[in-house]
């Protein structure tokens, strides 16, 4: 695809360029497929298809009756209209019929985007540049982090240019634990970022489910079908992939279209229908559910929250943004190649929700023995004195579940 081929896309969207629509809001769109596997190319509905997906979205309501959804899609800049979408040129290896999501190709002349982004908030060569904002990245090793996020995007057909990850912050410290992370991902025009929303979004990748929203635009919560999740443990912190195989667990019916983290902490979950989030609040235990009392954006950061930040990086580096001929990826796309994914093991620990296990045999004999201990402690005035270091935190569990036994009178 050439620039001309960019520009024209460009002009059928320029309708979300004027003053008024520059600080819109928007929803979701339904980007999802769930049917197909973390390997296939997301497809679109046909045309003549009158499948859910080309309908508009609804929710039920408490008596089970199917209610149009009026806020689903209001404002919404990026999603591309249907009437728009159908005069957009037609990529090479497509099937209009079939709906197959394909790239066209890339042209080196592409390299050298001239179309410059209306929504962008500085004059620097950036505004040349599309970005996605991408979360719940899964990379094992973080020194190859951007080589994975550039292999998995070129996998789809897809050259990034450059990205951004926040550093030097708190939550920064869970992604490089946990090899989690979420960034600016940034394509040389529009048509890449809204193939990459369309094919991307709710992929599953090295075992987790990606969120890939605009990178400059809001996206917020549906209330109706949405609630915010915090955590129980106190010493542990989970991805939003735990929180999702919960509910999956719990209620292997629901269809859920997001789930994202605000910080180490809190997060919030939407799905399809409200009939799947009422059963979901009912049957989880594994951490808490409220309401969305406000207006709750799913992406944790924008272009604009970190503008300083970003022009600090380019400033050092102002050759980021130029087209790198010796680039492996590049040179691949430019010749109608793709690379093959490394898959690498699927972690367990921070996937898996906790069940509760029957306790071990000689831990309970364990317990037993540090109770009497503990009593005989306090009944004494001396302080209960724990002689294993490793298990220390629950030994003062246990003093504190003792001294409430006391203070409620349990104990004499």
């Amino acid at each position: 695809m050439n620039n001309s081929t960019y520009s024209h896309f460009s002009e059928e969207l320029s309708s979300r360029a004027s003053v008024e629509q520059q600080h819109s809001t928007m929803y979701e769109p339904d980007f999802t497929n769930f049917q197909l596997s973390e390997m296939g190319i997301k497809q679109e509905p046909a045309d003549d298809d009158e499948s859910e997906h080309n309908k508009t979205d609804v929710y039920y309501d408490e008596d089970g009756r199917r209610v149009q959804d009026t806020n689903y899609g209001n404002g919404n800049s990026h999603q591309v209209p249907a009437e728009k979408r159908n005069n957009l040129p037609a990529p090479r290896g497509s099937n209009p019929r079939k709906g197959l999501l394909v790239h066209p190709g890339y042209k080196w002349e592409d390299m050298n985007p001239i179309v410059r982004d209306p929504l962008c908030s500085t004059d620097s060569d950036l505004a040349y540049f599309w970005p996605v904002y991408v979360s719940n990245f899964r990379c094992a090793n973080r020194n190859d982090e951007l080589d994975s996020v550039r292999e998995y995007f070129a996998s789809k057909g897809l050259h990034v240019r450059w990205w951004f990850r926040q550093k030097g912050r708190y939550f920064y410290e869970f992604q490089r634990v946990s090899g989690i992370y979420d960034m600016l991902v940034y394509f040389v025009s529009e048509y890449d970022t809204y193939l990459a929303i369309r094919m991307c979004h709710r992929d599953s990748y090295n075992g987790y489910t990606l969120n890939v929203f605009p990178g400059r635009v809001p996206v917020y919560f549906e209330p109706l079908r949405s609630v915010e999740i915090m955590k129980k443990a106190k010493d542990m912190v989970y991805s939003e992939q735990f929180y999702e195989n919960h509910v999956k667990s719990v209620v292997p019916q629901a269809t859920i279209t997001s789930v994202v983290k605000f910080d180490t902490k809190r997060g919030a979950m939407e799905f399809k229908r409200r009939s799947d989030m009422t059963s979901a609040v009912e049957k989880v235990n594994q951490f808490r559910c409220k309401p969305i009392r406000v207006q709750q954006q799913k992406q944790r950061f924008l272009e604009d929250d970190l503008l300083g930040e970003i022009e600090l990086q380019l400033a050092s580096n102002a050759n980021v943004l130029q087209p790198n001929p010796n680039d492996r990826y590049l040179r691949m796309l430019l010749k109608g190649n793709r690379p093959c994914l490394k898959i690498v093991p699927q972690p367990s620990s921070t996937v898996i929700p906790r069940k509760k296990q029957p306790m071990d045999p000689m831990l309970r004999q364990w317990l037993k023995r540090q109770e009497r201990r503990i009593v005989k402690s306090l009944v004494q005035g001396s302080e209960p004195i724990c002689n294993n270091n490793r298990n220390k935190k629950r030994f003062k569990r246990l003093v504190r579940k003792v001294q409430n036994r006391f203070a409620r009178g349990e104990i004499v």
